[in-house]
Order: C-alpha cells, then sequence, then structure tokens
C-alpha cells in the first residue's frame, strides 16, 4: 500500500462521516423549533418620574398606583376566563426614558414588583435587573420573574412598586415609561 492510496482512503473515510455527521445535524436542527406553548400575551404599561438627586446610599422605591393591566378584555377577548387562568408569567419587560438626552446608566440595579390591591400583602417580583450595565443609554431591558403572575393579575388594576439601587446620582427629573407584558399558558 502506498501513500497516496493511504490519503484516498482516510480523504474516503473522512468524506462519509462527514455526511453522515450533516444529514444527522440536519435532521435533528429540522426537529427543533420555536414552540408557541402560550394562549396569549398580555401588556400594559405606566409612567412614572424618577426625581433628582436621588443618592446613592440608600435604596430608592417608587410606588406606582391604580395601573390598568387590561387583563380581564385581554382574556375575554381570546376566549378565556381571567378567575379560571391555569397560569400567567412574566414575558417581556423594558423600561425607557420618555425625553431624548436622558440616560439610565445611574440606575445599578432594580425590580418591579406588583401588589394586588385587593389583598396588599399579596407581593410578586415581575421583573429584576441585578447589574444594569453602565452603557445602558435610555433604556434598561429587565429579566422576567419566575413567580406565578395568576392571582395577582385576577383584577385589572395593581399596584407597582420600583426599587432601586444607584451607581451615581440622579443628575435631573426623569421622566420614564415601564412596559410589561405577560403570557398566559
Amino acid at each position: 500500500m502506498n501513500i497516496k492510496t493511504i490519503i484516498l482512503d482516510f480523504i474516503r473515510i473522512i468524506n462519509h462521516n462527514s455526511w453522515v455527521f450533516l444529514v444527522f445535524t440536519m435532521v435533528l436542527f429540522l426537529q427543533c423549533k420555536k414552540e408557541d406553548n402560550y394562549l396569549y400575551e398580555g401588556r400594559f404599561e405606566t409612567d412614572f418620574v424618577i426625581p433628582a438627586g436621588l443618592s446613592t446610599i440608600l435604596t430608592h422605591y417608587i410606588t406606582i398606583r391604580n395601573v390598568y393591566t387590561d387583563a380581564s378584555r385581554n382574556a375575554t377577548n381570546n376566549g378565556q376566563d381571567v378567575q379560571n387562568l391555569k397560569s400567567v408569567q412574566a414575558s417581556f419587560g423594558r423600561m425607557f426614558t420618555l425625553e431624548s438626552g436622558n440616560d439610565l446608566d445611574f440606575i445599578q440595579e432594580l425590580s418591579v414588583t406588583l401588589i394586588s390591591r385587593t389583598n396588599p400583602n399579596l407581593k410578586i417580583e415581575m421583573y429584576y435587573s441585578e447589574f444594569v450595565p453602565f452603557t445602558v443609554d435610555n433604556e434598561i431591558r429587565l429579566q422576567s420573574g419566575s413567580l406565578e403572575l395568576k392571582e395577582i393579575l385576577k383584577d385589572d388594576y395593581v399596584d407597582i412598586e420600583i426599587r432601586m439601587n444607584l451607581r451615581n446620582f440622579v443628575p435631573n427629573t426623569i421622566k420614564t415609561r415601564l412596559n410589561m407584558s405577560y403570557i398566559v399558558l
């Protein structure tokens, strides 16, 4: 057996195995697909103001009362009863400034908690951001909390508590919007 024959046999083995690997990989990826196993998605938002001069020493709380979630109408429009939903979980959330030129890079950490209007002891963290990047500009994308939201979203109105730890003083009063969404399973 000469070197040429050995090299050609080696290339044939690699080519044969490459085709097997390629076919296996294609079948595997064709079987994978994004599954939308939820019934519908609901969205709501609220505006609030971050006051100027908040310090880095304290944890700051901003409470927003009577935020309309539209949960009942969303359920009805999707053929569901809000009182009988199987599961409701947080989906996409973001906080952003409403005026240009204002950044949120002074925020180090934040969380968004929903508070039931009918049972104020029922509080559930819907979103959080444990370490906000220094380069956040005017929008913070929030991580979804892992807790069940169905009990708190049985009512169309909730209170929202925003907890913030700051890395810098708030330079000026900042008008801000909080966009929230949830999925119903």
